[in-house]
C-alpha cells in the first residue's frame, strides 16, 4: 500500500437524524442517564442550544460528541465528555466543560507536536497512527508541553473564576484529569 504525505484541510461534517431513533438513556462509566440529563448536559458539552426537545435533536448532538476523525479538539472533547474515570452527564455541572476554544487549543499543540513527529515517520500519518508507541510518543510529546501547567494548578489552586486561571489555556482540562488518566496510581 503506498503512504500518503501528511496535508492538511478542512472538511465540513453535519450531522443529520432522519428517522426516529427513539433515545431513551445513555451509558458512561457504568451509569445510565435519561434523555431530560443528556438534553441538559449537551448544551454544556458541545455548547450548542437544543432547537427543540425531541430526542433526535439529542441523538444529533450525542452523534456531533462521538465523531472526532481527522480533528484533535473534537478528539479531546470527546475525551473529556467520555473516555476519562471523571466522565459523566450533569444537567448543571458543577464544574464547567472546557469550551470549544479551549480544546481548540490543545488540537492545536497536539497538530504541532504531530508536525515535529512526521519527519521521523517519513512524513507519513499511517506510520504514526498504526504504531501504539508512535501514539504514546505523541500524547507524552504534549502531556510534557502541558505539565508545568497542570502542575501549577494542581499545586497553587488557582480560583477557576480567577482572571488569571482563564488566561490559561489549560486549566479546563486540568479539572478533568485524575493521576490514572496521566499514567499515575
Amino acid at each position: 500500500k503506498p503512504t500518503q504525505k501528511a496535508s492538511k484541510h478542512v472538511i465540513y461534517v453535519e450531522n443529520f437524524i432522519t428517522h426516529n431513533g427513539d433515545l431513551d438513556f445513555y451509558e458512561i462509566n457504568g451509569k445510565n442517564f435519561d434523555l431530560g440529563a443528556i438534553q441538559s448536559w449537551l448544551v454544556h458539552a458541545t455548547g450548542a442550544k437544543m432547537p427543540t426537545t425531541v430526542d433526535s435533536c439529542a441523538i444529533a448532538g450525542l452523534v456531533d460528541l462521538l465523531r472526532t476523525q481527522g480533528c484533535f479538539a473534537r478528539s479531546a472533547r470527546y475525551a473529556v465528555s467520555f473516555g476519562l474515570s471523571t466522565s459523566k452527564i450533569e444537567a448543571n455541572p458543577v464544574v464547567p466543560l472546557p469550551t470549544g476554544h479551549e480544546y481548540a487549543r490543545l488540537g492545536l499543540l497536539f497538530e504541532q507536536e504531530l508536525d515535529e513527529m512526521l519527519p521521523s515517520y517519513n512524513d507519513s500519518l499511517d506510520d504514526i497512527a498504526t504504531s501504539i508507541e508512535a501514539r504514546a510518543e505523541l500524547v507524552k510529546r504534549v502531556y510534557q508541553k502541558i505539565l508545568p501547567e497542570f502542575e501549577e494548578v494542581k499545586d497553587n489552586m488557582v480560583a477557576e473564576d480567577s482572571p488569571e486561571a482563564w488566561s490559561r489555556p489549560y486549566v479546563a482540562l486540568a479539572r478533568f484529569i485524575e493521576d490514572e488518566e496521566l499514567g499515575g496510581a
